[in-house]
């Protein structure tokens, strides 16, 4: 198949995937109405996408005429790039500047999804059918030997395998996702007051109060907007007008940051940053208009770190098991001129392989250490010597490949 081919089997399978993911949001916007219900929407249009995602996945690396993985990731590319454009487009047409950065960050939550939707639809797709591999020659090359194709494959996926399933791109890819998700989350859990919406109890204000221990001097006191009643009455002569400039704050377990602008001579727009010290991590950023006694809340945004990073836990661990799943064992032993390989994998078993032909194999979920796996000759055409191989499988596979009674190689006592 030439390369106009395979773009077009790309292009076809990533317009699939494109529309199986626009059939979910409008759904999900159906069942619910995201002004309705935001919470709700939110959670089904998360569940719809997962499922259509991962499905449409699953079933183009089903359909894949060539390498499954590496169609695949170029599956994920051509939608996550269509989505950018997407974003970018609606992020024009938004006439608020604060609101136009905010597709960049959902462009890269975005990328995690498909990353997780992709690994997990591709698992399933393998499950369900072997990976067709690649095919053919081009130009002068000739043809490689069945032993040299299956070295090569081999090669490469033990090299992603040997990645995703590696302690250094867990920590990393747990970490990334994490830093990812904060910012989306932001986003995703944003209420707008100018749509109805309720400002989150938990947004500091910023509250000019006298000083008790200086006096004739006043201060900044962080107070959240469901305790504001409460500390208006016990401190009579608050003004909500504070001075322009920037600021930390340190309070009841909480901490953060606030940006004062002036808008007038008597009103002031204020930012403020909470993160509280709990383990759940609660984050809630808040822009609001102050005069000296009155507030008017115009968006807020909440974010967990403890969210944040289970979704990180689970998309490094789903990453993880692909990774495991796609790993190989591999014993080799060479004896009289004949070259011995075996191979074991969650997907496809294990196998034994004399000079690059299949000589058997077997799919036995459990293995006894006591019998043999395999018991085949070293050649067709001689009943003598016998080749056996013996697993042991607790918390990760052993072999060994015993010749006439003899261990020639394997990491099994």
């Amino acid at each position: 198949m030439g390369h106009a081919g395979k773009l077009k089997i790309i292009a076809r399978d990533a317009v699939i995937l494109f529309l199986a993911l626009a059939i979910a949001n409008a759904v999900g916007g159906a069942l619910v109405h995201p002004l309705a219900n935001p919470a709700r929407a939110r959670h089904l249009l998360i569940t719809l996408n997962a499922l259509l995602g991962i499905f449409g996945f699953a079933l183009s690396g089903y359909l894949s005429p060539r390498r499954r993985w590496v169609h695949l990731v170029c599956v994920a590319i051509s939608v996550w790039l269509l989505a950018g454009i997407i974003l970018k487009q609606a992020s024009d047409q938004v006439s608020d500047v604060a609101s136009q950065g905010v597709p960049l960050r959902v462009w890269a939550l975005v990328g995690v999804y498909l990353l997780l939707a992709m690994a997990i639809g591709g698992v399933i797709s393998s499950a369900m059918r072997k990976d067709p591999g690649g095919g053919g020659t081009h130009g002068l090359v000739a043809p490689l030997s069945g032993r040299a194709r299956w070295a090569f494959a081999s090669l490469r996926q033990i090299r992603i395998a040997v990645v995703l399933s590696s302690p250094l791109f867990l920590c990393a890819s747990c970490y990334g996702i994490v830093l990812t998700s904060i910012p989306v989350m932001e986003h995703m859990g944003a209420n707008d007051m100018s749509r109805g919406a309720a400002p989150d109890p938990f947004m500091m204000v910023m509250v000019s109060v006298a000083s008790p221990s200086a006096p004739g001097t006043r201060q900044i006191e962080a107070v959240m907007l469901g305790n504001l009643p409460h500390f208006q009455m016990a401190h009579p002569d608050y003004s909500f007008l504070i001075p322009a400039g920037s600021g930390r704050f340190n309070r009841n377990g909480t901490s953060g940051s606030y940006q004062a602008t002036a808008v007038g001579p008597d009103e002031v727009s204020v930012e403020t940053r909470m993160r509280s010290d709990d383990p759940f991590g609660l984050g809630v950023i808040a822009s609001y208009e102050a005069t000296e006694r009155d507030v008017q809340p115009i968006r807020t945004s909440r974010s967990s770190l403890f969210i944040a990073g289970f979704f990180g836990l689970l998309g490094a661990s789903v990453l993880g098991v692909v990774g495991s799943i796609l790993k190989k064992e591999l014993w080799t032993a060479d004896y009289q001129g004949h070259h011995i390989q075996v191979t074991n994998s969650w997907l496809r078993g294990a196998k034994i392989y004399i000079d690059g032909a299949l000589r058997a194999e077997s799919k036995s979920l459990f293995a006894n250490p006591r019998k043999p796996a395999f018991c085949v000759t070293l050649d067709d055409e001689h009943a003598d010597p016998v080749v056996e191989v013996f697993f042991r499988a607790v918390l990760s596979v052993k072999a060994k490949i015993i010749i006439n009674g003899q261990k020639v190689a394997g990491d099994l006592a």
